[in-house]
């Protein structure tokens, strides 16, 4: 494969996740911007959440917080190449992004609607000794045409009712989908996007998709996506976890090459504020696969950029300018030796 090619074809790879990454941390976020004041539930759903309160994840989930547990379902459009195995190692990295305790994991398979499905089973333990288990549960995609449900339900352990209770609300996920009368699919793909209170400007040729708490600018060489979450509970967790599929991405393709993966923290500004960003730089030829990340935060909310470009361009694309900036490092100052004695 020419040098070239590989370059587009890694480019689509990563364009292709982005709508996946944008989402995931939205939608596995257990803090949320605000209540629903009423609720009304379909008929067949009114007995099994009788006694939850409903949360909205933005645009595109629900969260729903019954006594001793929390289930989500959540809408994804996954890319038709990825699999459940991949799906489910992103469902892993946004629960940890999210979680206050020390995730623990594994695969297994779950019944769900009459179909045996893989599935993330997980247990959050407390970050001290790591002997009480905060919570533990599923995570898993219902696929349909053009992506997906996520849907989960994490209990407290102790309490045996809840962890039936949470059995049975994935059931129901699976069966009938949304407990409400909703279309979580609908929302709608802002043509002037808007992140925090800045509108970004969208070069000519590019699209813009995704809600608009998690969305990206896509254009032929690079993309832009942007996450904004309520403040997790560690900014620096929140954004090593959230790099961790770019991360594989980049592995993956430096595997295929004999190339060297280069990461590093280097000083940019995200929005305007100045901070550090974390840079894979893919090397290839005259130039380098790049993906820049970082974050900020804007009054309540905690806002995510990534941007990831495959042109070999030194600059960052159009699409990233003015949201994301690398500050140049100043050259070590050449010191003068002192004259000889005369």
């Amino acid at each position: 494969m020419s040098t070239s090619v590989w370059r587009v074809s890694a480019a689509c790879c990563l364009r292709a996740a982005a709508p996946l990454l944008t989402a995931l941390v939205l939608m596995l976020c257990t803090t949320v911007f605000a209540q629903s004041a009423k609720v009304t539930y379909r008929p067949e759903a009114g007995s099994l959440f009788a006694s939850c309160k409903v949360q909205p994840e933005g645009s595109i989930g629900r969260n729903y917080l019954c006594p001793g547990l929390t289930a989500t379902i959540a809408w994804v459009e996954v890319p038709a190449e990825f699999s459940d195995q991949q799906m489910l190692g992103h469902f892993r990295s946004g629960i940890a992004a999210m979680s206050t305790g020390k995730l623990e994991s594994k695969e297994t398979r779950l019944t769900l609607g009459g179909i045996e499905r893989d599935t993330l089973e997980f247990q959050i333990r407390d970050l001290g000794d790591g002997k009480k288990v905060q919570a533990a549960g599923h995570a898993s995609l219902l696929r349909q045409e053009k992506g997906g449900w996520y849907v989960s339900c994490a209990a407290d352990p102790a309490r045996r009712i809840a962890v039936k209770h949470c059995e049975r609300i994935l059931e129901f996920f699976a069966v009938h989908g949304v407990p409400e009368p909703i279309d979580l699919k609908a929302h709608a793909n802002p043509s002037k996007p808007v992140v925090g209170t800045t509108e970004l400007v969208v070069p000519e040729g590019c699209t813009v998709s995704g809600p608009k708490e998690a969305g990206q600018i896509r254009c032929s060489g690079s993309f832009l996506g942007w996450v904004v979450v309520p403040h997790p509970p560690s900014m620096k967790k929140f954004r090593e976890e959230q790099l961790v599929p770019i991360r594989k991405q980049f592995q993956d393709l430096a595997a295929s090459k004999g190339s060297v993966l280069e990461e590093s923290d280097v000083e940019c500004r995200v929005m305007g504020e100045q901070g550090v960003c974390r840079q894979l730089l893919l090397p290839m030829g005259a130039g380098n696969l790049r993906s820049l990340s970082g974050v900020t935060r804007q009054g309540a909310q905690t806002i995510l950029l990534f941007c990831v470009q495959g042109d070999l361009a030194k600059e960052l694309p159009a699409v990233c300018r003015g949201q994301m900036e690398l500050i140049p490092t100043a050259p070590a100052e050449e010191k003068t030796p002192p004259a000889a004695p005369k």
